[in-house]
């Protein structure tokens, strides 16, 4: 990926590390509350395309839909949540993407397949690399004109991008790549692409989390996570808020430790909150903090706190 006004990514300080036991709900200098960011237009942008796979030279007949990828970049300096946002092409069908954060001044690949992308790259993956539910953008994008409108849940357009014989965002419309090769669109500013190779962001994912979940217990709602790789991450932070849009307080005194630091392996995390009430609707997000001392927002979920039987055994239904 070519830099698109690329920020400065502010770091953290990383808190001391938990030697066994348990982390505990007390007030500490690091508890500020977070507030989840709301990206806008212009905030998190198509940075590059790959529309016309290198797969179809040699007249092989084989579709490009389960080639094409999109890199989107996150112009912010904080992490952004990307939670029913959509993508549209030139058919008009509206391809649902995956929810998911991308870090500040950090980038997501979506591939129409990640085997079919891990094939033709190598394994190379970007900060996120994900797959579209659907398996295709739109009916699949046409190399000699398409476009591409990125959508967030409240139908608002964040960015957009059209090429080829296809003005219905940029006019003109930059020229396409050449067809049937690892050539790519790659953004210099709106509407400003130039083609060349395929440049997708190649830095390994630092924690992928496969489940983040929160459960009612009798007096505590417990957190649960499981993660599928731990590279370059020291510990996680929890934040907890009573509204979706935050403020978000960090609910862990202190750093909780990655048990699978530096491996391409996960592990399983569990964590109890007992200082919740009953009736109350709870939102919770899970940050992981990388060796460099930055912070990386990975997932979010929500639990009303309803427990079933109360501290002296009596049923509450």
């Amino acid at each position: 990926m070519r830099t698109y006004i690329r920020k400065l990514i502010q770091s953290v300080a990383v808190v001391g590390l938990v030697v066994g036991g348990s982390a505990r709900l007390s007030p500490t200098a690091e508890m500020q509350p977070m507030t989840l960011v709301q990206a806008g237009p212009g905030d998190v942008v198509i940075s590059e395309v790959e529309a016309d796979s290198i797969n179809s030279v040699g007249g092989t007949g084989q579709p490009d839909s389960p080639d094409e990828w999109i890199e989107l970049q996150n112009l912010l300096g904080v992490s952004v949540q990307i939670n029913g946002w959509t993508i549209e092409d030139n058919s008009g069908k509206v391809t649902a993407l995956p929810k998911f954060f991308i870090a500040g001044n950090g980038t997501a690949i979506i591939a129409a397949n990640i085997a079919q992308f891990n094939a033709l790259y190598g394994g190379c993956s970007g900060q996120v690399l994900l797959q579209l539910p659907s398996g295709k953008f739109g009916n699949g994008l046409r190399g000699r004109g398409d476009h591409l409108i990125l959508r967030d849940s409240g139908g608002t357009v964040i960015d957009g991008v059209s090429w080829g014989d296809d003005t219905t965002v940029c006019s003109p419309a930059p020229a396409p790549p050449p067809a049937n090769t690892a050539e790519t669109l790659q953004r210099v500013s709106f509407c400003n692409f130039i083609t060349g190779a395929a440049t997708p962001e190649c830095s390994p994912t630092a924690v992928t989390v496969s489940s983040f979940t929160a459960a009612v217990a009798q007096d505590r709602i417990t957190i649960r996570w499981q993660t599928v790789s731990e590279i370059d991450i020291v510990g996680f932070h929890l934040l907890r808020a009573t509204r979706a849009e935050g403020p978000f307080v960090r609910i862990n005194s202190e750093l909780i430790p990655a048990r699978a630091s530096g491996s391409p392996t996960g592990a399983q995390y569990e964590f109890a909150d007992r200082n919740v009430r009953v009736g109350k609707i709870y939102f919770y997000v899970l940050e992981a903090v990388k060796l460099d001392g930055s912070v990386e927002r990975l997932s979010t979920v929500q639990v009303e706190y309803k427990p079933t039987v109360s501290l002296d055994g009596k049923s509450l239904r």
